[in-house]
């Protein structure tokens, strides 16, 4: 730009005897890469330094008219008549296509933090989101119902547990399987990471808890709780502790050390289907007595507070601000109380 002299020129191969249209180019954002689209709907990426061809690809796409890197340099966006592709910088793969785009387009930009994609065209303006994984990522292995699964903190990996005698440890950015454990219950609940990431608990329907090692799916350790199926399993902030229920009609707080319960509740009518615990593991709310909620200390077993929904409370949620719960009643509604006076705020028809 200093004296406006040519520094490099990049020769496309001709198509038909004519030269080939450019679309729309964009420098990398470390401006050592260009990119750039053309009417013969290739997208190119080239080294600046060595004029090398990084990739090239050719998909079977309408022309394109218009390309943008990503803030981050990571993906590129290109987008012609009704089509908008995004693909990774480095390999050329294709990671997605942004559905619902119709007409000609005149540019794609990026914004400026890099999650929302904006492309301008024939009588519209439109917006995407552009989160760094678009799409989803599939674990394809278990043989029946999964009914349990939970995401380290630490590592990038899925845990699941279902009704084929098996859990499973997997990939979750390639959904790979990485490990899986046979245990003698034909059917685990729900599956839980220790706070340190170092243990797996499993809640089955034989009335045991099976302990794991977190990343070989060994098992280390098991108890039995109840004589009965167990449902939902919570474990304290630093993992000494865990509490469970189900159709034995009571909650169990066990020592994960020695398996030893140190805290029994009996006081449910129905089995204990769902539970919940606040952040400081002192109280737990759980379902079990038709239309009732309760919520119990974890101290001593002392009833807390109740209250009475409309129909038969099946599930539970803890709001992050600890005051507020949420319950999903048999009849299809999602109702929202708050704990301190145990009045109802919001009811909502969720499901008919």
């Amino acid at each position: 730009l200093a004296d406006g002299a040519e520094v490099r020129r990049i020769q496309l191969s001709q198509r038909g005897g004519n030269a080939v249209w450019i679309g729309g180019m964009d420098f990398s954002p470390d401006g050592k890469r260009l990119a750039f689209a053309s009417r013969d709907r290739k997208v190119r990426v080239v080294d600046l330094a060595s004029g090398a061809i990084i990739f090239e690809n050719a998909p079977e796409l309408p022309s394109i008219g218009s390309l943008s890197y990503s803030p981050l340099g990571d993906r590129i966006v290109s987008a012609g008549p009704d089509q908008a592709c995004m693909w990774d910088a480095s390999s050329g793969k294709l990671l997605t296509q942004l559905a619902g785009l119709k007409g000609r387009v005149s540019c794609v930009r990026w914004s400026p933090a890099g999650n929302g994609i904006l492309i301008c065209g024939e009588g519209f303006v439109r917006m995407w989101d552009a989160s760094p994984s678009p799409g989803r990522v599939g674990f394809s292995g278990h043989t029946s119902w999964v009914f349990g699964m939970n995401q380290s903190r630490v590592r990038p990996v899925v845990a699941t547990c279902a009704g084929d005698y098996t859990v499973r440890l997997w990939d979750r950015s390639s959904g790979r399987e990485l490990a899986r454990a046979n245990i003698p219950a034909d059917r685990a609940r729900t599956v839980r990471f220790s706070p340190d990431d170092t243990r797996l608990y499993v809640a089955a329907n034989d009335g045991w808890v099976y302990v794991l090692d977190a990343a070989t799916l060994d098992c280390v350790q098991q108890f039995s709780v109840s004589d009965r199926e167990l449902f939902n399993l919570h474990l304290s902030p630093n993992g000494d502790l865990l509490v469970t229920g189900g159709y034995g009609r009571k909650i169990h707080v066990m020592d994960t050390q020695t398996g030893h319960e140190v805290l029994r509740i009996d006081d449910f009518k129905q089995g204990v289907e769902d539970l919940v615990v606040d952040d400081t593991f002192s109280r737990v709310f759980a379902v079990g007595n038709g239309n009732d909620v309760r919520w119990y200390s974890l101290v001593n077993g002392a009833m807390l507070g109740s209250l009475r929904c409309d129909g038969r409370a099946i599930g539970l949620a803890l709001a992050p601000d600890q005051i507020h719960l949420i319950i999903a009643t048999h009849d299809g509604y999602i109702e929202s109380w708050h704990i301190d006076n145990s009045k109802r705020q919001m009811r909502l028809e969720a499901h008919h």
